[in-house]
């Protein structure tokens, strides 16, 4: 589902993208790369809740994966949250 997602994305298919992220997910919830992506195409949609709270999931499942933590801060920052944008910036440095 994840490879199906991605294509359907990059062709900018986003709500068919969207359902084949969430099986991806559903089959394995620590799939940090369908969580990763699917965290993107929310910010893309403007979902900023939807992304930060995917984003959060994506930290969860993969802690030490640098580009989550730049993802997540780039979401903070877009929702305004500088503090914690800056902070999880500074944990994908910290892991890169």
């Amino acid at each position: 589902y994840y490879q199906l997602a991605r294509y359907y994305h990059g062709q900018q298919r986003l709500s068919q993208a969207e359902d084949a992220y969430l099986k991806a997910i559903a089959a394995d919830g620590r799939n940090v790369n369908a969580l990763n992506a699917l965290g993107s195409l929310y910010a893309e949609r403007g979902e900023l809740d939807r992304s930060v709270q995917t984003f959060e999931k994506a930290v969860v499942a993969a802690p030490a994966v640098a580009s989550v933590h730049n993802n997540l801060g780039y979401a903070y920052h877009l929702q305004g949250r500088q503090d914690e944008a800056y902070a999880e910036v500074r944990k994908a440095l910290n892991n890169a």
